[in-house]
């Protein structure tokens, strides 16, 4: 087995930490957040970074599947 290069890790730590970052927003947005009965009621800025936060989660989950998947085969 190839040991494993400083660029892939670092690039895998970055990755992940995205990815971390990026979960952790929503949960503390999803407890914190405002208390709005429906979606038009939800402050804009509160709404765009959920949706900053949940783009960050879905690629960064997607960057590790394709990192971790392409360092295997």
């Amino acid at each position: 087995m190839d040991p494993i290069s400083a660029s892939f890790k670092l690039t895998l730590l970055v990755v992940t930490l995205i990815t971390a970052v990026s979960f952790i927003g929503l949960v503390l947005l999803a407890f914190l957040g405002s208390d709005a009965t429906s979606v038009s009621e939800v402050p804009q800025h509160q709404a765009r970074l959920s949706e900053t936060c949940d783009f960050g989660f879905k690629a960064g989950f997607g960057g590790l599947l394709g990192l971790l998947g392409g360092k295997t085969s």
